[in-house]
């Protein structure tokens, strides 16, 4: 698996930046984690928007979606997997995009999808591909201390979450603890959406 950070601002792109958003690749399975302002800029320098096998989106808030707009004209009836509130920011994606139920899951190319619900002040879900090989990736999109999180993370290869904190800030508390077997050995992990 692939993973390139198109941006990790929050809650507006810092200059020559983008909000939250990710390409996931896997052979020829390319997903989107997340669209928020700038990340379709940024995507556009790594290939064409048309080519994404998907896109999963964690939550509806804007920092995570509003480049979604802009894709209703490039990439009509792409599959988009997403939670089902805040109603009024789904409905302006429903007549242009393949919906599906976040919480479902589901098999997007090779990569096996399943979801988590965290804790946001809107619905919102962690995601976790899985490939042929048993490798996994995690993503957490928005969420504050979520005991299931720790459980769905478990023996994943990496651990994407989503902060409000510089490294700096991190560098001298454990934030997050997963551990990948029974010795108890450390996922790698990377911290963004600061």
């Amino acid at each position: 698996m692939k993973l390139t950070v198109l941006g990790c601002n929050g809650p507006y792109p810092a200059p020559g930046g983008a909000c939250s958003g990710y390409l996931l690749q896997e052979g020829d399975t390319r997903v989107l984690l997340d669209c928020g302002a700038g990340v379709l800029a940024q995507l556009e320098k790594h290939m064409p928007p048309q080519e994404l096998t998907a896109i999963v989106l964690s939550h509806l808030h804007y920092d995570h979606m509003s480049d979604m707009l802009p894709l209703i004209y490039r990439c009509p009836g792409l599959p988009v997997y997403l939670p089902g509130a805040p109603a009024a920011v789904r409905a302006l994606l429903e007549n242009a995009f393949e919906l599906h139920d976040i919480a479902q899951g589901g098999q997007i190319g090779c990569l096996r999808m399943t979801a988590c619900p965290g804790r946001h002040p809107v619905p919102a879900y962690a995601a976790r591909f899985e490939n042929g090989d048993g490798r996994a990736l995690v993503y957490t999109g928005d969420t504050n201390t979520c005991p299931a999180m720790a459980d769905f993370a478990k023996n994943c290869d990496l651990l994407l979450a989503d902060g409000d904190e510089t490294i700096e800030e991190l560098m001298n508390r454990e934030v997050v603890s997963v551990h990948t077997d029974d010795d108890r050995e450390e996922v790698a992990g990377v911290i963004s959406h600061y």
